[in-house]
């Protein structure tokens, strides 16, 4: 039976909850395919006066015309039988004989991701049956799995390795992409014809949050794009990525493995399919009882048949009768035949004489045609000449068109001669008036020579002081210039100072804040030394020693019993084991619930819960020589069991402490694989297989409680240091504040004294022009 298609709509929705109504549905569509079989026949419904039984069941009478359906459809079932049975039985003994077979489909052939958490790109090719992926901690082995899970449409929060899409994207980059291939071969493949041997699955996901799939092929052709199709895929194969018995996480793992007792364990794991098997056991008990009631109908049906039988013989009498009136018909119609022949042999007669006088109707028929072309010709002929003859409107028309252009070509002819007058008598005066303007021409001349000299003495005097005049402007409009280019420097230069003071103003004044902050946590953790941890803790660690617990009596805040040796690494471990400091330990899964609701009613939802058992281990074995400076080495931890903890969250054993990125990688280097953690906030990793890399560290706010952690001196001179610190802040404050001050008001001098230059600036431009 086809599988049914289960779309998954949100991340949020609980696996549990979706794989069991997957099942629920498609056990209620194999019982609802079980009552239509059972409720009607392999060919067709008896009929009952031409209606199905479903139809008028309300009427036993009427003519009924097949077969009983369930009598054939058990005869069928038995002949499929005795046909097929030993072949069906000889394929499942040859199945079961089988020990380790490799699955036909379902069997992840290879993995390929780009940019997804530390891999740029990676490719996996699996082997058909156990795989085995090693190497150092956060080398990317879980990684694999998480891409596994997001790639088949798992939720982000079941990998325990992010909340989200945009956490998996590797640093730097927009989007990252992972690629399945799955074995798609044998009797039970996924639509073979569309998909062939293998399915390749295609997530692609941003940081802008858009998410895809693609569904491909082997020979790279595109089916779908759809989730619902993945979800079906997966449904056919029987793949359930949220399910931690098909994918098990570091976190569930340590969580299984922590439960106080084998019965638990067995509880926490066969629960969901003890349900599952209920629900199979209740449709089965259904089944039985629609087959029950199926049986009851079966002497009615038989009934029903035997009445059929019988009037299906009258029928077919019926029918032997109405076949005997259709072949006395045909020989009716063949008596018919004999006359029709005799009136056909009459017509012939007349045909062989009307034949005889064809002849001589035909020659005169040719004469006539012949006579008749030859008047045709004569008449197309003298048609042709009375054409060419024309009309006499014609000609008459044509003489008067002649005549009009006549009298048009007369007016312009008297036209063209009064022009012709008209530009003589204009000529004779033009040559005249040239005439006069030659006198005058030869009479100006004269007098302009007489004059020429002088002006051009006066003219070239004026120019002289025309040029002396533009040299003094300009000499004025460049001295201006200058000044307001000096005033210009002056500008920007107090501008400068201006932004530098106000940039001190600024980071005092944050100083300053962060001095009142620290001085106000001070003071806390003067009346409270667990104020560094959360609120009210004193109480809260009361109520602990008083409440009753399935395992030891949890312990914590975990800071309690850490101190740390050297203060160089104080900023950088608050940064990175800063959570950690604030969190509680509990040996019994159980109690987590209990400690968690303590939390949450004093609002402190920051503080994390670890489970684990009391187990103290060998570590040295992880740990490397004794002149490298770990995590574990730099602090002092006075209880075994939170040295484990630390161990078992935080790997401080193997952890390289390093002044600057360089140094650490230098350390690696000689250690040829490992992490390091760096005093300028650098994770840098080595592989023993080559190459490395290194990610920034996030820095805490000032402001941020954690602040508090890892301090060298006791509580008073730590307040009397940030109170120093406050008072230097101030007087540095009030410093930039004044310089600030005197700088603006020297701005706002040079800017007016820019203002009358660009005045005078103008005044001289204008000048100049």
């Amino acid at each position: 039976m086809a599988k049914r298609r289960v779309a998954v709509d949100s991340d949020d929705e609980d696996p549990q909850s979706s794989q069991a109504s997957k099942r629920a549905r498609t056990q209620d569509s194999e019982v609802q395919q079980l009552e239509e079989f059972t409720s009607q026949t392999p060919e067709k419904k008896p009929k009952v006066n031409g209606k199905t039984k479903d139809e008028g069941n309300s009427s036993d009478e009427g003519e009924i015309d097949i077969r009983d359906a369930n009598e054939e459809g058990e005869e069928f079932e038995k002949r499929f039988e005795e046909e097929n049975g030993d072949a069906i039985r000889r394929r499942l003994e040859a199945r079961s004989q089988v020990v380790g077979g490799i699955a036909d489909h379902g069997i992840i052939e290879c993995i390929e991701m780009a940019n997804f958490m530390c891999h740029p790109r990676l490719r996996f090719t699996f082997g058909p049956q156990i795989n085995f992926i090693i190497g150092h901690n956060g080398s990317g082995k879980s990684a694999v799995l998480s891409a596994i899970t997001i790639a088949l449409g798992g939720k982000t929060i079941s990998t325990g390795r992010g909340s989200g899409l945009k956490s998996f994207i590797r640093e730097g980059q927009n989007k990252a992409e992972v690629t399945i291939t799955l074995k798609n071969q044998g009797e039970e493949a996924y639509r073979p014809k569309d998909y062939g041997k293998s399915i390749v699955i295609t997530r692609t996901f941003t940081r802008q949050g858009s998410s895809s799939w693609s569904i491909k092929s082997k020979d790279g052709k595109k089916i779908s794009d759809k989730r619902d199709e993945l979800a079906a895929i997966c449904d056919h194969m029987n793949i359930q990525v949220d399910n931690p018995l098909n994918v098990l996480t570091q976190d569930a793992a340590r969580q299984f493995l922590s439960a106080s007792h084998p019965s638990d364990k067995y509880k926490a794991r066969s629960s969901p399919h003890t349900e599952e098997y209920d629900l199979c056991l209740a449709h089965v008990n259904q089944t039985r009882k629609i087959l029950h009631q199926k049986k009851q109908a079966l002497p009615e049906l038989r009934a029903a048949f035997k009445e059929a039988t019988v009037r299906f013989e009258e029928a077919s009498k019926a029918r032997e009768q109405r076949h005997k009136a259709d072949e006395l018909k045909k020989e009716l119609a063949w008596a018919h035949v004999a006359a029709k022949q005799h009136e056909m042999e009459a017509k012939f007669q007349e045909v062989a004489k009307a034949q005889q006088r064809l002849p001589r109707i035909q020659e005169k028929v040719d004469g006539a045609e012949a006579q008749f072309k030859a008047a045709s010709d004569e008449v197309e002929r003298l048609e042709r000449e009375f054409a060419d003859l024309g009309n006499i409107d014609h000609l008459n028309q044509k003489a008067k068109e002649l005549q009009d252009n006549m009298r048009v070509n007369k007016n312009s002819l008297n036209q063209f001669k009064n022009d012709e007058r008209d530009m003589s008598a204009s000529l004779t005066g033009l040559n005249k008036a040239i005439q006069e303007y030659d006198i005058k021409i030869v009479e100006e001349t004269r007098r302009m020579e007489t004059h020429t000299l002088a002006r051009r003495e006066e003219l070239n005097r004026r120019l002289e002081e025309a040029k002396q005049a533009v040299a003094a402007a300009e000499q004025a409009h460049g001295k201006v210039c200058d000044e307001k280019r000096a005033k210009l420097t002056a500008t920007d230069d107090c501008k400068q100072k201006g932004m530098a003071a106000q940039n001190q103003m600024k980071q005092a004044q944050e100083r300053i804040q962060e001095c009142n902050t620290m001085i106000s946590r001070c003071k806390d953790r003067e009346d409270n030394v667990l104020a560094p941890y959360g609120k009210d803790m004193k109480n809260i660690l009361e109520q602990i020693k008083q409440m009753r617990w399935h395992g030891d009596t949890p312990i914590g805040p975990l800071g309690l019993h850490v101190r740390l040796k050297d203060q160089t690494w104080a900023p950088l471990l608050r940064s990175q084991l800063g959570t950690l400091m604030s969190a509680f330990a509990c040996t019994d899964p159980r109690d987590r619930p209990q400690l968690k609701r303590l939390f949450d009613q004093t609002r402190n939802h920051h503080i994390n819960i670890i489970i684990s058992e009391r187990d103290e281990f060998d570590y040295s074995s992880g740990e490397p020589p004794a002149n490298v400076l770990t995590v574990l080495r730099a602090l002092e931890i006075s209880d075994p069991y939170v040295l484990r903890i630390l161990i078992n969250q935080s790997n401080i054993e193997r952890t390289i402490l390093g002044h600057n990125r360089k140094a650490g990688d230098d350390i690696l280097l000689g250690l040829r694989s490992g992490v390091a953690w760096t005093a300028d906030f650098m994770r840098v990793t080595r592989y023993s297989e080559g190459g490395g890399s290194s990610i920034k560290l996030n820095r805490i706010a000032n402001a941020d409680p954690r602040q508090m952690l890892f301090t060298a001196t006791d509580n008073a001179t730590e307040l009397r240091d940030w109170q120093e610190r406050l008072r230097v802040a101030e007087t540095t404050y009030q410093s930039a504040s004044a310089e600030c001050k005197r700088l603006m008001e020297m701005y706002n001098m040079i800017t007016q004294e820019s203002r009358t230059l660009d005045q005078r600036e103008r005044a001289a431009l204008e000048n100049l022009r």
